[in-house]
């Protein structure tokens, strides 16, 4: 999935992710919108998941730990920003992911 030139159709997309992303937990799940568009293949792999489906991504907030003075919110949202980067410079999304193909091998 870190290759540029990664193209797949919605149900090569969906069998990868499960095969990577087995979980809903993760800050963005995309398991909401691949059950929207083929609830039968998530379901065949992640039969006892609370999943539901709607056409949207699943963005869930970091736990919120108000009562520690030491406590911020400035690390999720640094995080949020470099995501909405990415989605707006795919130039910047093949670079890091041909920098991280390249670690790995």
């Amino acid at each position: 999935m870190l290759d540029p030139g990664y193209w797949p159709d919605l149900p090569l997309l969906t069998d990868d992710y499960l095969a990577a992303n087995p979980t809903r937990n993760r800050a963005l799940d995309l398991l909401p919108l691949l059950t929207h568009f083929d609830e039968e293949r998530v379901r065949s792999m992640l039969p006892h998941e609370k999943i539901g489906s709607r056409p949207v991504f699943h963005y869930r907030l970091p736990q919120a730990h108000l009562s520690d003075p030491a406590w911020t919110l400035m690390l999720d949202w640094e995080r949020w920003l470099s995501v909405e980067h990415l989605a707006g410079h795919p130039e910047s999304l093949a670079a890091r992911g041909k920098a991280a193909l390249s670690r790995l091998s």
